[in-house]
């Protein structure tokens, strides 16, 4: 997507206020990271106190694509993506509906990352 100067000012407010919301969540119920297999922050040689590090660190430079409709659960999800030890990472997060801070994925990237407001 092209953005015009009124458009990325629009998206990258709308993007701090998603990641003040998401922040904010988690600094009251933690980070909620959904088991699954790429996510397995062992193999990826992190801990958990370095996955929130890192996730709590992003800013709307990080922000790839969203708000997007999530395809299983109510909600909307937003990717970002962060170079974390000379890999790129991919980060989906949403805030589901009971209000926690949730991160469905959190792996290295399969394809490159566009960062629009970068």
């Amino acid at each position: 997507m092209i953005y015009n100067d009124d458009k990325l000012i629009r998206k990258k407010t709308e993007v701090n206020a998603f990641l003040t919301e998401f922040k904010n969540k988690a600094s009251k119920t933690g980070i909620v990271l959904i088991r699954r297999d790429k996510n397995e922050l062992a193999k990826l040689g992190l801990t958990k106190l370095e996955f929130d590090k890192e996730v709590l660190s992003l800013t709307h430079k990080n922000y790839c694509r969203g708000p997007e409709p999530d395809k299983d659960f109510p909600g909307e999800i937003w990717i970002f993506g962060k170079n974390i030890d000379y890999d790129e990472y991919y980060i989906k997060l949403k805030i589901s509906k009971k209000k926690c801070a949730v991160c469905i994925s959190f792996h290295p990237a399969e394809h490159s990352i566009h960062y629009p407001l970068n």
